[in-house]
């Protein structure tokens, strides 16, 4: 499970498809606002962009937990609260939680205070999976973030990654390397270093081309790298400094150990 900026993928769209080969599954998902007109804006949003994402739409969170089908894949829930963010948000996003524990829950928020790392690291430690100020991105993000959260990814403000003092962790069980890259973001690396495009790589590892795309933006991201090339060329360089280390971590980047054969 992997963090995606939502600064990264603001121009990603949610609804292309993985490639020719394989097409990304339909997602439905729960939108709790109590806005008419957001909630409709939204919906109408997502259907334009041509997502696969089918919003059932709720007035409350009472609403959403009395919903009798439990077919859904994910939560977006929409906080317009100008009060103690922190604190309502983190109450409601837990009573989520408890009706639909095996769901990720997805915030967003319009308050001016949504822009605060800590209001976002506070919602995330309360169980959200995902946290998206809506004075700061744009509407295509919001398909690619629905999809990454429902295949296993958290969704943060850039701001949280790079704070002076980040408090923010991922869930449990989340093996890492040291420069922070998930398993799942390992495989992406390997597939990047024997050259292959993100439709192939959507292809082989069972993903849509937008996800393969949010994959990308974080690994770079995490590593430092401002395109694939150099993505690659780094992985290449912490692959070599293993192995001069006698460390075989390298076999996790797509590239064998040297004298194996």
């Amino acid at each position: 499970m992997g963090v995606m900026s939502s600064v990264q993928v603001s121009k990603c769209n949610g609804g292309v498809a993985g490639s020719q080969h394989h097409q990304a599954a339909e997602i439905k998902a729960a939108l709790v606002d109590c806005y008419c007109l957001s909630r409709d804006c939204i919906i109408g949003a997502i259907h334009a962009l041509g997502s696969d994402i089918n919003i059932v739409p709720f007035s409350s969170i009472r609403e959403c937990i009395t919903y009798p089908e439990r077919d859904l894949d994910v939560i977006i829930y929409y906080c317009h609260d100008e009060g103690s963010l922190e604190h309502v948000t983190g109450q409601e996003v837990t009573t989520l939680r408890q009706a639909f524990s095996n769901l990720p829950v997805i915030v967003l928020s319009d308050a001016k205070q949504a822009s605060d790392p800590r209001v976002a690291k506070t919602v995330i430690r309360s169980g959200a999976r995902g946290f998206i100020p809506t004075r700061t991105i744009e509407m295509p993000l919001l398909p690619a973030a629905i999809r990454y959260v429902s295949e296993g990814g958290t969704v943060v403000p850039v701001e949280v990654l790079f704070s002076e003092r980040p408090e923010y962790d991922e869930p449990p069980g989340q093996e890492t390397i040291f420069t922070g890259l998930t398993s799942r973001q390992r495989t992406v690396l390997a597939h990047l270093r024997q050259g292959k495009p993100n439709k192939i790589i959507a292809h082989d590892l069972r993903m849509s081309e937008s996800t393969v795309k949010v994959h990308i933006r974080n690994i770079m991201r995490k590593i430092g790298a401002t395109n694939r090339t150099q993505a690659v060329y780094k992985a290449q360089q912490f692959c070599e400094r293993q192995d001069r280390e006698g460390d075989t971590v390298s076999q996790q980047y797509g590239r064998p150990l040297k004298d194996h054969k």
